[in-house]
């Protein structure tokens, strides 16, 4: 399951590439590459992208909670 959401991100950094500048700016703020990782790389740590990282990873832990504990009660 994390694969597919993984190349979903992936591919959000390969559509900021191609697209014009409005969708672009979304698409790289959401990919995980281009926006938030560029700083990391560098050495500099953003408060922003600590929070981006964070919430992402606290959104997958709780949505794979919910999906165990709904598997339990089967």
């Amino acid at each position: 399951m994390s694969a597919p959401i993984t190349a979903a991100l992936v591919l959000m950094w390969l559509l900021a590439k191609v697209s014009d500048p409005p969708i672009a700016d979304v698409f790289s703020y959401i990919s995980l590459f281009d926006h938030h990782y560029k700083g990391f790389m560098r050495g500099q740590i953003a408060s922003e992208s600590v929070v981006y990282y964070v919430s992402l990873s606290t959104l997958f832990l709780v949505l794979a909670s919910r999906f165990m504990a709904a598997r339990r009660w089967r």
